[in-house]
């Protein structure tokens, strides 16, 4: 398995419960290994929507800080979409370059 992607809408109004990704589930899918979270990408999408860097930069911290913690503190990247193809193309490949 190369890896899983975890998409959330910066844009979105509030945080809700169901963006809290089901770390245990998450891990077990890319393999019982102590780096499993290295082979997760926490993706906040739709940057090219928000209204201006510093909302979706709270947003994201509000992010960091709770939600995607606890798979981040074991070695999940955070990563921005913005609609690019050089954004989707360096998800992808860091993807790839943690596989072993």
């Amino acid at each position: 398995m190369v890896g899983i992607l975890c998409l959330y809408n910066i844009t979105a109004k509030r945080l809700t419960s169901s963006i809290k990704p089901p770390t245990n589930l998450l891990k077990g899918l890319c393999g019982d290994k102590a780096d499993a979270a290295k082979q997760i990408a926490l993706v906040a999408t739709h940057w090219d929507k928000i209204r201006s860097d510093a909302d979706g930069e709270a947003k994201e911290g509000q992010l960091k800080q709770a939600a995607w913690a606890p798979l981040s503190a074991e070695g999940a990247r955070m990563e921005r979409f913005n609609k690019t193809k050089e954004a989707a193309r360096g998800i992808i490949e860091q993807l790839l370059s943690n596989t072993t």
